[in-house]
């Protein structure tokens, strides 16, 4: 009798022994689990962070930038016609005309203007003649630079969104220079071949030119 009581309380004493060591170790599991939260929350917003900053380098290796819409040039947008040299004539332009000072814009003649106010030549722009004539990708508008007795000097390609390797496949053909040196007329009547391997662009280009010809 006396064995089995000692047996009870024996039981018994180990009983809450375990169930005290239990609940000891419960707050150090919590407090573990609390440690490792914010360690663990810290470690997601570093990754975060890092993914953020990748993406905004990458966008602005890519000229875009965050928090703004980036309006990407329009394929058939004329290229902006200046006041003068010292005001900014367009590159494109004063390489064709060293000595312009100033482009008037008219509606469909653009007139160049040396320093004395002599008109020197003249530029021409495809498009809106050109906007629904589609290359790859879209249209191809187009600049043209003629002289004083307007005769072609020169056709370039304006902002577009072709593939650049079809571009540069199309100027190394010298397909842009088979109207230099042409009236007008001339340049009406004369049939330019398509380059191959930007057959696409090409046609493009030419049906483009011809758009506008139509128009002088």
């Amino acid at each position: 009798m006396v064995m089995k009581q000692i047996i009870r309380i024996t039981l018994a004493t180990l009983l809450t022994m375990s169930v005290s060591a239990l609940y000891a170790q419960q707050p150090e599991k919590q407090q573990k689990q609390n440690n490792e939260k914010p360690s663990t929350e810290k470690a997601e917003k570093k990754i975060v962070k890092k993914n953020s900053d990748t993406r905004a380098r990458e966008m602005r290796q890519m000229g875009m930038t965050t928090g703004k819409t980036q309006k990407m040039p329009a394929s058939t947008k004329k290229m902006e016609v200046s006041k003068g040299r010292n005001e900014g004539v367009d590159p494109m332009i004063a390489k064709f005309f060293p000595n312009a000072e100033k482009v008037v814009e008219e509606k469909v003649w653009n007139n160049v203007m040396d320093k004395d106010g002599t008109l020197i030549g003249y530029v021409v722009y495809s498009s809106p003649a050109s906007d629904e004539i589609k290359g790859y990708a879209g249209p191809t508008p187009l600049l043209i630079a003629l002289d004083a007795k307007k005769n072609i000097i020169a056709v370039r390609m304006l902002p577009n969104k072709e593939t650049p390797r079809f571009c540069k496949t199309v100027e190394d053909n010298g397909l842009l220079d088979s109207w230099n040196g042409l009236s007008i007329k001339d340049a009406k009547k004369k049939k330019v071949d398509a380059v191959s391997g930007a057959t696409f662009t090409s046609n493009s280009i030419i049906e483009s030119l011809h758009a506008i010809l139509k128009k002088l």
